[in-house]
């Protein structure tokens, strides 16, 4: 009987270490699992931290093409704004020589057709200008 009390007890004991070392495996596995998941999800929100990052990149990239095309346009605006403006005040001061020139012309030739009514000659003005020009040539 005692022969027989042991070996229960000794199955007893061996039943509890394998619920035991049982246990401590699903323990063990459980922790494995909770880490694995943890890593994962440190994991993911690094990536998703990483992803914004380039997003915003990007995002920056983007504004900072766009504000470079709008600089070039700004840039060639004012060019042709400038040539123009230079191409303008070329042609105003060609005019006001032009102008300039005409009022001297039209002086000396006053001053010409004065000085001959003066001496009593004819205004050169009556003449076709084919007359002045061989008048002028011997």
């Amino acid at each position: 009987e005692a022969a027989r009390m042991q070996r229960l007890v000794d199955a007893a004991q061996a039943t509890q270490r394998a619920r035991d070392a049982l246990e401590h495996e699903r323990e063990r596995h459980m922790s494995e699992r909770q880490s694995r998941l943890e890593a994962d999800r440190a994991w993911r929100q690094q990536m998703d931290e990483t992803s914004a990052h380039l997003s915003q990149q990007r995002e920056r990239e983007r504004l900072r093409q766009l504000a470079e095309a709008h600089r070039r346009d700004a840039e060639r605006k004012a060019a042709m704004a400038h040539k123009v403006q230079s191409r303008r005040a070329e042609r105003d001061a060609a005019m006001r020589e032009e102008g300039r020139r005409r009022k001297e012309e039209a002086r000396r030739q006053q001053d010409e057709h004065a000085r001959e009514r003066e001496a009593g000659g004819a205004p050169q003005r009556a003449q076709p200008p084919q007359a002045r020009v061989s008048a002028c040539v011997p």
